[in-house]
């Protein structure tokens, strides 16, 4: 039994330790924290590791469970912030992606029923007829907000100066593609997945090429 004490109306240190090491000690627990009639919300604020799946919260709690308003973060660096109920994600809540993107949802237990994407630049997606880099007007976000560049001066992509791609490996928009290994990384080269065979004929036939190529016609040249 872990060592507890109690100060000024507030539990001490060696309790929250506890606490963050496992559902067990918490529920054994569970008897002495009401008897001493202590919010059960104050405690678990505390508690904002979780060591089995490698997520931490940090929010409101009732009965044991997530519930109220929170902060949920995955170990993929995704952040959930909004409302959840008995556990789940429920009401009014946003993804936050590692890559600056986002997506404001209203969520029914766990589940997205309805919401809207935005782009890390800002661009909305929209659903239905969506006219962004449609077939009629092929310009970037960023050249539609801050306007074209003077001519002799080539935009090669929404980002601005264009990320550097590694050689022999293509840039699939979350991260680098090598087509040798077909492993994908983040921008900061740790593994994300490894590209099936629809992913790696996409990434080969539309993405950009760490390498310059020469297409066209090419004569043969005399040695």
């Amino acid at each position: 039994m872990p060592f507890i004490k109690k100060r000024k109306g507030a539990w001490g240190v060696d309790v929250w330790s506890v606490l963050v090491s496992g559902s067990d000690t918490f529920w054994s627990l569970l008897p002495l924290i009401r008897a001493n009639n202590i919010s059960i919300i104050k405690l678990n604020k505390f508690a904002k590791k979780m060591e089995y799946t490698g997520s931490a919260y940090d929010g409101d709690w009732k009965n044991g469970r997530l519930e109220g308003k929170g902060n949920y973060d995955f170990p993929t660096k995704t952040l959930y912030q909004g409302d959840l109920h008995d556990g789940m994600f429920h009401g009014k809540g946003t993804l936050h992606f590692p890559n600056g993107s986002k997506y404001d949802a209203d969520w029914v237990e766990g589940r997205a029923v309805s919401g809207n994407y935005t782009f890390a630049d800002g661009l909305k997606y929209g659903n239905g007829d969506w006219e962004y880099c449609d077939g009629y007007d092929r310009r970037f976000y960023t050249e539609i907000c801050n306007g074209l560049k003077p001519a002799g001066r080539s935009q090669l992509t929404n980002r601005v100066p264009p990320r550097e791609i590694p050689e022999g490996q293509y840039d699939c928009g979350d991260g680098f593609y090598n087509p040798k290994n077909r492993i994908v990384t983040d921008y900061n080269l740790r593994f994300l997945r490894n590209a099936d065979d629809d992913e790696h004929e996409w990434i080969m036939k539309t993405c950009r090429k760490g390498w310059d190529k020469v297409v066209g016609f090419l004569p043969q040249l005399d040695a």
